[in-house]
Parts: structure tokens; C-alpha cells; sequence
């Protein structure tokens, strides 16, 4: 028997101290696991709503917002042109308030996390969305202050609208790669789990088959020599003091029956 053999199993309360160890240490590696896996797949489930779910929302928002300044335009124009009565003014304001909105927004969008392809992406958008107000909507907002209504029917059928087709596209793609990297993210947050699981499950085998090979060696050397004890002192009550005891291990139990030996001068087998 080894050293540390001896230390650990060397007496029922070693045996019992090694047991209890062993269960506790296998509880706390298995609840770390847990809640590193939990801790992990929290973070991911974050940054999925956080760098992906949340700006999906805001390119589609400044899609429309565009959309919408389009569309206003035209209806002005269609306005102007059959004589209605409408206020140029308040179409300006709306379609710069959506201009000023989606400048806040983008800049909400650019603090997230991008991925170096989503860079590139959004940079080119930046520059055809720059273009789409600068060469469009701005010409087109001082037509309308203008009342030029015909000139600004075909400035935004011929500028206007190609240059938001323009834009469009890479809008697109920003929000595909925004389902595109959720998805990634989903993926290696279920890889993670599935590692964790076998892992957990094979650390509570583990823990099981030790804690159970502990806990049987350790019945085992509690349970033969007390029932040698009990029926020593069973012969001795009888008033038979020569009998032959057995003395497996000095543990606990090993040193009462040296003692009952010493004591009664019964005969030893060790």
C-alpha cells in the first residue's frame, strides 16, 4: 500500500473524509461547468440581440425612413402640379426630420459590434446613403420650397429614386449578414452546449463510479471487521477467551480488536 493509499484509506475516517471530498468535488466541477456554460450561452444570446437583432431593426427603420422621403416627395409633387392645397413646409420638415433621424440612428448602429465584412459593407452604404440626401434629397427639398412641382415629379424619378436603388442593395446585404452571423452565433453557442453536456455527463459517471467503488470498499472495511468484533465479543461474554481474531487493517475497528486482545488475551491473526 502506498503512502498516500495508506492516507486516504488507511482508517474508516480517512475513508469516509476521501469520500465526502470526492462528492463535493465532483458537485462543485460539475455546477461550475453549468454555470460557465449558462454564463456563455447568456453572452451569446446577447450579442445576438444586441449586435444583430437590434440592428436588423434599425437598417430596416432607415430603409423605410428613405422610402418614405421618397414617396413624399412624390406625393407633393403630384400635389403641386393638380392644384391641391398642401403646406411645402411641412412636407420639408417631415422628410428632414427623417433625414436627421436616420443620421441618429446610423450612429446608434456603428457603436455595435461589426464583423470586418459588415465594415466594409456599411461603409459603402454610408457613402450611397450620403449621395442618396446629398445629390437627391437636398436638390429635390430646394425644387419643392421652389414650387417647381414638375421639375421636382421628374428630378426624383430620374435622380432621386436610382440613387436610393443605389443603396438599396447594400442595405440588403447588411441585413442578410445580420441573420447570416446570428445564425453563426447560434451554432457555436449549441457546439458549446453539446461540449459542456458530454463533459458534465462523463464528470458525473466519473464522480458516480468513484464515489460508489469509495463507498463500497468503505462498507466493506467497516462492515467484516465490526461483525469479527461483535462476535469476538459475543465468545467473550460467553466466557470463551480462546478464539482467534483476525486484524485485516490498524484502522479504527483493527485497533479495538487489538485492544479486546490485549485486554482478554484472546489469540491474534494478523
Amino acid at each position: 500500500m502506498s503512502a498516500l493509499t495508506k492516507k486516504l484509506t488507511g482508517t474508516i475516517r480517512a475513508r469516509l473524509i476521501t469520500l465526502i471530498a470526492t462528492l463535493m468535488g465532483g458537485l462543485l466541477v460539475v455546477g461550475a461547468v453549468g454555470l460557465l456554460t449558462a454564463d456563455y450561452s447568456n453572452g451569446k444570446l446577447r450579442t445576438v440581440y444586441d449586435d444583430r437583432t437590434v440592428p436588423l431593426g434599425q437598417i430596416a427603420d432607415i430603409n423605410n425612413r428613405m422610402s418614405a422621403n421618397i414617396l413624399a416627395l412624390y406625393q407633393a409633387a403630384s400635389d403641386g402640379s393638380a392644384g391641391h392645397a398642401f403646406d411645402p413646409a411641412t412636407v420639408s420638415e417631415k422628410v428632414d426630420r427623417n433625414i436627421s433621424r436616420i443620421g441618429e440612428i446610423w450612429k446608434v448602429y456603428m457603436s455595435t459590434y461589426l464583423t470586418p465584412e459588415e465594415a466594409v459593407i456599411a461603409a459603402a452604404y454610408q457613402k450611397a446613403r450620403k449621395s442618396f440626401v446629398e445629390n437627391g434629397l437636398r436638390p429635390a427639398l430646394v425644387m419643392l420650397g421652389a414650387r417647381n412641382y414638375a421639375e421636382l415629379d421628374d428630378f426624383v424619378t430620374k435622380t432621386v429614386v436610382p440613387l436610393y436603388e443605389v443603396a438599396k442593395p447594400e442595405a440588403e446585404k447588411l441585413m442578410v449578414l445580420q441573420t447570416d452571423v446570428a445564425a453563426q452565433e447560434y451554432a457555436a453557442a449549441t457546439a458549446t452546449f453539446t461540449i459542456a453536456f458530454f463533459v458534465t455527463l462523463a464528470l458525473l459517471t466519473g464522480g458516480v463510479i468513484v464515489g460508489a467503488f469509495i463507498g463500497i470498499s468503505t462498507i466493506r472495511a467497516i462492515s467484516r471487521p465490526l461483525e469479527r468484533l461483535i462476535a469476538a465479543m459475543s465468545e467473550i461474554a460467553k466466557g470463551k477467551y480462546d478464539n482467534t481474531i483476525e486484524i485485516e487493517r490498524r484502522d479504527e475497528i483493527g485497533q479495538a480488536l487489538e485492544h479486546l486482545i490485549g485486554c482478554c488475551h484472546v489469540n491474534s491473526s494478523s
